[in-house]
Parts: C-alpha cells; structure tokens; sequence
C-alpha cells in the first residue's frame, strides 16, 4: 500500500487512520508526527512492512550508507592483479585522481598525465614485483618510485646473462614453418624457446624481459614461442600458460621488439600457425571479449558503444587478429552493470522519449543470453536459421535468462521502494466523497491504473530503471516467440534442478566420500612433505587424481598437478578427519566473505568472490591465487 503513503501523510487525519489500522501504538503514532516530512515517510514505510516494530526500533532506524572512495575505473583497473599489489593501486591512483580535483587548472594536465602513465606501467611493474628474487613489497613504493625501479630492473634482465647467441637449432623445437601457406613466408619458423640460454638470448634481441621466465618455464608455468626469420632472428615471442599455471593452453601475450605491438604480417602470420596446431599444442583458441576493454576507460569514453560492439562480437562468431575466437566467460549480470554505469557516464537521467545509445543495448544483452543458454555459436544471421531456432528442440537450464529478469525485477523494486518521495499529482479516492460503493470501486480500479503509470514513468527517468523496464520487454518478445519457457515454467525447472543437485550431493557425501578416502595413504587437506623438492615443501594435497598420484600446493603457492605417492611424507593429517562433513546444501556464505580453508591450511584464510549456486563457492586464497571450485562443508566462517 506505499503507492499512497505521500498522499495520506499530507493529511494528519488520514495518516492516524492509516496508522491504527496497522495496529500500531498510539506512542509510535505520537512520534512519527513528531518528525519531519522526509522522515515520516520513511518510518511510515517501514512500519507498513513490519507493523511489530517497536518505539525503540523506531528510534534507533538509520538508512546504511557505504561510500567507496574508488572509482569504478580504479576498481575496473586493479581487479585482475594480485594483492598487495591490487590494493597499492587503488590507493595510488585515488590519490592521484584526488590531488588532480584539489589542483589548480595549470597542474591538472600535469597530474592526468601521471595517472595514466601509472595506469600504462602496470604490467611492467607486475613483472618486476612478481619475478624479482625476493619478490618486491611493493606498498611503501610510490608510483614514480615504483615506475623507475621497474623499468631499471627490465633494462637489467633484457642485458644480463649468458645470452649472446642462440644454441644449434633443434629441430624437434621448431612447431610451424619453414613451409606456409603464403610462399612469401617460406623458410620462417616459429620455435619452442627453453633453456636459460636461449630465453636470455631471446630477451636481449627482442629487448624484453622474457630472460627472467627462465624458473616459470622449468616449472611449467609458462610456454615461450619466438617468430624467427630464415636467419634465425625473432621478431615477436608468445607466452602461453602451462600446465602448471591456472589456465592452461592461455595465450598470456604476444610482444614485438621492447614489447611493441606486432606487425601485421607478424599477426597474420601467427594466426595460421595457431589455426592449424592441433590437439598436441593444447592451445585455447578462444579469447574473453571483454579482457580487451579491462583497462579501457568506458565509463568515460563511448563506454555503452565499446561494450555492445565488444557483445557484437560474441553474437557474429568472430575472431581476433590471431584467430582467436571471441567468447563469453564471464556472468551476464556483471555486464549488465558495465553498461548501466556506462550510461548513466553519458547521460544520468532519460525521459520516456529517450532513445540514445543505452536503450539500444538491452537487445544486446538479452540475445547473448539466449545464445548462450542456447549454446549457439552464432546469432541467427538471416530468416532460415531464425526457423531453425524457433523449431529447435530447446533443452536448456536458462541460467542467463533468469539472470536478467532476478536483476531487472530487483532494480525495479529498488527504485520504487523510493515512490512514496515522488509526487504523481493524484489525487487518492475518499470514500465518503461517494455514495454508489460501486462508483467508489471503479474511481479506485482508475486510480490503481494511473499510480501504475506512474510508477513506470517513474522507473523510467532513471537510465537504470528504464534499462532494466527495457530487459522485460526484450524477453516478452522472446516468449511471444515461444524461444524461452514462461516464468512459471523456468521456476518449476529450477525447483527441480535443485532437488536434483541436492541428491546427488547427498549420495556423493554418503556413499562415496568417507568410502573412499579411508582406503586412500593420503587425503586432500593433508600437509606433506615432498621428496626432491626441499625448497618447496611442505605442501598441501588439493587433489587425489586417482591413479596414485596427487595434486599439491607447495609452501611457495606453486601447483604441482601431478606427483607421486611415493614422493610424498605425511606431516600432518587432514582436518577433514576430525571435523565432522556438513551437507553442502545447507552451509550458505557472502560475496567477500573471510573464510578458513579446512583442505588448504598453508593458504588459509581465504575470500569467498563467486557462489557457484550448487553448494560450491570460488575461493582465492590469502595469495589472491585462485583455488577454484571448493565444497561449502570444506569452508569456516571468520
């Protein structure tokens, strides 16, 4: 009934009514008339919603406020490094960005300049931290200190070493060339580089800083490929995840000389090589189409352009300079929120006739939804394969659709949870003004219809609100074309697809689970000596592969996937065996949240940062390193 609050509060009469009939205190009546207009309301609307509530509660409401003194372009910039290097960032570039507004117009430029300077250097100086023996603490460097002792350390490791010339070409190392498909190209090759030798040699020629990989690739971190000319020369050097890193077969980067962009040649060039390696060079041949714009400013700059263009992508099924495939990895509400906060950057505030870039892109959103849900690899492109998707069997769990409309509806409730500030100019039925109770019936069934224009005028001044009004409409077209289940339907297939996660999950954590590990030597948890590895032990047992080996986390926060049994020492037993299993379903934790990791004691405490929806939650662990998908009964509440 908050459609009408405003218009009883203005009269004192109406609003005592109001009030008793909730069945509230003549002392809480008492109090809220004793309050401001603004505030009245408010306590108006929460006594409507919890009529219970009691002076005291009353008294002691306040309206939660959280202020992040970060931008969304700082927070949008720092996300995908690790702490404390994450946090450095954000605190720097606040600063820089706050000295900026607080200077005069002559030193702005000056500051602007720095910031983005910063911004352009990060990468370099994640190298330096990371790669240096020790690696650098980097929080008490400023930004031009920090800047200078990076590119010092760079022009160090593109000099230093024995490389001076390559060791005889092995041709086992060569995986393309000397024949390609452009006779121009002949006798070029694309080589494996490994070796101390060859990668410091492959850092002075191509002045980089790849001579320092020496340890990553030992340890199957990385896997470094040069493009060399018919003399053996390099003119480009790919990194690409190994089998030991967290992605692995990702291609990291492709740099020219002193880390430049390639040449287009160069480019294409790679593009038929990685087009044509097959299973064996476990090469992704995929790219996430939004890492492009990580570091781009779009909540500035064409923002809503550059996403939809970046989602266009995705739906014509293209491919980047290299062949690599631009795919989704990401949740659809998350870029949901990029295009709002883009923009509202562009333009804060729509009427209904509003027609610029922003209510262009819901279609945008909702058709890569569907294509994803779909598993299409590409849009529909003309009337014959638009028949083929309307008749398609549709077997999908709709996990992106449903995704909008939980967001659209949840912005919606949010914005006119603040209508009763909003004043529509109606004027609210008496029913003493009427002496036909039928009259009164439809002067109110009127008036229901003009407060619910209302409020949709209301939700549409907002680029928000108007966006997320835009999604419904976007899905209504798609169930008039019977592409997706109506809401009822999605809901009954959630309800079942949860029963069925919860027995599987109940069978798992009964039968198989205690079962199996107490026939194991070694459980997942146990902290372990490793044989041969003195530097890096003691570890901790993440995975039973099955087969006598196991995964660990050495001491170092290096996995090593595969190693076996007979390597391995116990030290101290999982806590798993004392502390009794939980059902998954039922352990529930918060986004952000501190969590003690019972399975990885020497990466403990951890950061709740996705909850997968199947009684699993993505952890990064006290390193920001990334542990995956982890069971709730292995997680403890901080």
């Amino acid at each position: 009934m908050n459609w009408y609050i405003k218009q009883i509060f203005a009269q004192s009469e109406g609003l005592q009514k109001y009030l008793e009939n909730l069945g509230v205190s003549s002392n809480i009546i008492q109090y809220i008339n004793s309050l401001d207009k603004k505030t009245g309301q408010i306590l108006v609307n929460e006594v409507r919603k919890n009529p219970s509530l009691t002076l005291e509660q009353l008294q002691s409401f306040q309206t939660p406020q959280q202020i992040n003194p970060y931008s969304n372009y700082e927070i949008n910039t720092a996300k995908n490094y690790p702490e404390p290097m994450k946090t450095w960032i954000l605190v720097n570039l606040r600063k820089l960005r706050v000295q900026k507004e607080l200077s005069t117009e002559n030193k702005r430029a000056e500051i602007h300049n720095t910031y983005m300077y910063l911004i352009d250097n990060l990468p370099q100086i994640l190298d330096w931290v990371q790669l240096s023996q020790p690696p650098i603490d980097i929080s008490s460097y400023t930004p031009e200190r920090a800047i200078n002792a990076s590119d010092e350390w760079h022009r160090t490791m593109s000099a230093q070493g024995e490389g001076e010339v390559y060791e005889k070409t092995n041709p086992e190392l060569i995986v393309y060339g000397p024949d390609w498909k452009n006779p121009q190209w002949k006798s070029w090759t694309i080589q494996k580089v490994i070796g101390k030798n060859d990668l410091e040699v492959e850092g002075n020629r191509m002045d980089h800083c790849v001579g320092g990989f020496c340890k990553g690739v030992e340890r199957g971190d990385s896997v470094i490929y040069s493009l060399r000319d018919p003399y053996n020369e390099p003119h480009v050097t790919i990194e690409i995840e190994g089998d030991n890193s967290y992605d692995p077969g990702t291609i990291k980067q492709i740099q020219g000389k002193s880390n430049s962009e390639p040449k287009d040649e160069y480019k294409a060039m790679i593009k038929e090589w990685i087009s044509n390696s097959g299973e064996e060079s476990k090469i992704i041949k995929e790219i996430n189409t939004f890492e492009e714009l990580e570091n781009e400013n779009y909540y500035q700059n064409d923002g809503v352009e550059q996403l939809t263009d970046a989602i266009e992508k995705i739906l014509q099924g293209e491919s980047n300079e290299y062949g690599l495939k631009y795919v989704f990895d990401s949740d659809i509400e998350s870029i949901i929120i990029k295009l709002v906060e883009a923009g509202e950057a562009e333009n804060n505030n729509r009427d209904s006739n509003y027609y610029g870039n922003v209510t262009d892109s819901p279609p945008y959103i909702t058709n890569l939804a569907l294509m994803q849900d779909l598993k299409l690899s590409h849009w529909p492109r003309h009337a014959g394969e638009w028949e083929i998707l309307k008749k398609m069997p549709k077997q999908s769990e709709w996990g992106n659709i449903q995704e909008i409309e939980k967001w659209a509806f949840k912005t919606i409730d949010e914005i006119q949870e603040d209508f009763i500030m909003y004043d529509t100019g109606l004027e609210y039925p008496q029913e003493e003004e009427y002496e036909d109770p039928t009259e009164y019936e439809e002067a109110m069934e009127q008036y229901s219809e003009n407060e619910a224009e209302a409020y949709e005028e209301w939700t549409k001044q907002s680029v928000k609100g108007g966006f997320a009004l835009d999604l419904l409409n976007e899905l209504k077209s798609f169930r008039e074309s019977g592409l997706i289940p109506s809401p009822t339907e999605l809901y009954e297939m959630q309800k079942k697809r949860e029963k069925e996660i919860k027995n599987q999950l109940e069978v798992v954590s009964s039968k198989k689970n205690w079962y199996k590990k107490a026939q194991q030597q070694f459980q997942v948890g146990d902290i372990v000596e490793l044989i041969g590895y003195k530097t890096e032990s003691p570890g901790t047992i993440f995975k039973d592969n099955e087969n006598g080996t196991f995964g660990v986390n050495t001491q170092t926060n290096r996995p090593i996937n595969s190693i076996s049994s007979n390597q391995l020492k116990l030290i101290t037993p999982s806590r798993q065996n004392i502390i009794p299993q939980k059902p998954i379903q039922n352990i529930f934790f918060q986004l952000g949240q501190k969590v003690n990791l019972h399975s990885f004691p020497l990466q403990s405490p951890g950061t709740v940062i996705k909850d997968n929806g199947d009684g699993t939650y993505m952890i990064n662990d006290k390193f920001g390193k990334s542990l995956g998908k982890i069971p709730g009964n292995q997680l403890q509440k901080i």
